[in-house]
């Protein structure tokens, strides 16, 4: 995206991670973590990227 300021303009870009969890199983630390390993494989990627976190299986649910 370029902002144009007047005399100047900027450029700006963007990085992000997205992690998200289909259950309650995950604690919040977790999907943290994961969003922030997204990130950084965003930034390496490139500028304007967007990684999402996926993970094949969800941890199992135990009900008592």
């Amino acid at each position: 995206m370029e902002m144009d300021l007047g005399k100047k303009s900027i450029s700006i870009t963007v990085s992000m991670g997205l992690a998200s969890a289909l259950n309650s199983a995950y604690q919040k630390e977790v999907l943290f973590h994961a969003a922030d390993e997204a990130l950084y494989e965003a930034k390496e990627s490139g500028k304007n990227q967007l990684k999402e976190y996926v993970k094949e299986t969800d941890p199992i649910i135990n009900e008592e």
